[in-house]
């Protein structure tokens, strides 16, 4: 690294070794061997200004304007860091999988896959006239609450290469934030959790550490759909569900994850609704009534053309699931 000062120095000897003593440093940024090749020194470590980051509040457009959680934390990069990122983000795309029922951050699947895939669930459970129980989880912060070190052992057990996974662990060697609102700017602070917010190697980060997490509890596509943070759950028993949630709130919480059953919905279709719902833990999950009715309902399922059109634009790569 030219910009430090020890590899200010190594260029100085390399320099004076050609017998160019008199030669302006600025006039030798690269050397090369005799093979014609950039003689590099490694460092393993990066410029110190891509260890800090500017943290802006935004408000989420609901919620208390004075609250804390009515705002979503969006966070200020180094440029020159995040061209790395996308050189290191294409070059591992190339080499790990993911479960077929992770629809977010993956290419060529989308909100439209995950949708039509547990709409065709639905209506082939209401052509035979049987129940379905879905259940809807919320993970709290998810993108904010991941252990640096889970993230290594995800990308290890997806096989990526070592080198690549020392290239990352640099990105987050000893990261800083200062918050800057409308009252000014914050004392730089730790980051010692989560994923860099607004970096384009994150959300493959975070696909892998719920691949990792999660994939010996997801069952067969489509009983369980994700896209990132956002998991359903289905079973045609409300008992094996309940059990299937109290499993994912305990692997998640293991992990250091919270499931939120605040947030976490029940929902029931069938030909006769039954009174309550699951729990877990012992709290009783909110049970979404609106959705039960429309499909208990004989006349047809009416929709927007906006949402109709993108659904049939994705039958044809979902219905195969279903034979």
């Amino acid at each position: 690294m030219v910009d430090t000062r020890e590899g200010e120095q190594a260029v100085y000897r390399l320099v004076r070794a050609r017998h160019r003593s008199t030669l302006d440093m600025e006039h030798s940024k690269i050397v090369k061997g005799a093979d014609g090749a950039v003689l590099r020194r490694p460092e393993g470590r990066t410029p110190d200004v891509w260890q800090t980051s500017v943290t802006v509040p935004v408000w989420k457009g609901k919620g208390d304007i004075a609250d804390c959680t009515s705002y979503r934390p969006t966070r200020l990069l180094c440029h020159t860091m995040k061209v790395l990122e996308r050189v290191l983000e294409a070059r591992l795309r190339k080499i790990v999988s993911v479960s077929l029922n992770q629809c977010g951050f993956v290419k060529d699947c989308s909100t439209i896959d995950a949708i039509h895939a547990g709409r065709i669930r639905l209506e082939k459970h209401r052509e035979k006239n049987r129940s379905v129980h879905l259940a809807f989880l919320d993970v709290e912060k998810a993108f904010d609450r991941v252990p640096h070190e889970l993230l290594w052992m995800s990308m290890r057990s997806h096989r990526v290469p070592e080198e690549y996974v020392r290239w990352t662990k640099l990105l987050y060697a000893k990261p800083t934030s200062v918050v800057r609102c409308a009252a000014g700017t914050s004392r730089p602070f730790p980051v010692e959790v989560g994923v860099h917010q607004g970096s384009s190697l994150s959300p493959l980060l975070f696909i892998l550490r719920m691949d990792t997490i999660t994939k010996e509890i997801q069952k067969q596509h489509p009983w369980t759909l994700l896209f990132a943070d956002d998991v359903m759950l289905a079973s045609e028993s409300r008992g094996d569900l309940q059990k299937q949630v109290q499993s994912w709130k305990d692997r998640l919480q293991k992990y250091g994850l919270h499931l939120n059953t605040s947030r976490t919905e029940y929902m029931e279709c069938g030909p006769r609704i039954e009174d309550g719902s699951i729990r877990v833990d012992g709290t009783e999950l909110n049970k979404n009534r609106t959705e039960a009715r429309r499909f208990r309902s004989e006349d047809a399922w009416e929709a927007k053309d906006s949402l109709i059109r993108p659904c049939e634009a994705g039958y044809d790569r979902c219905a195969f699931m279903y034979d």
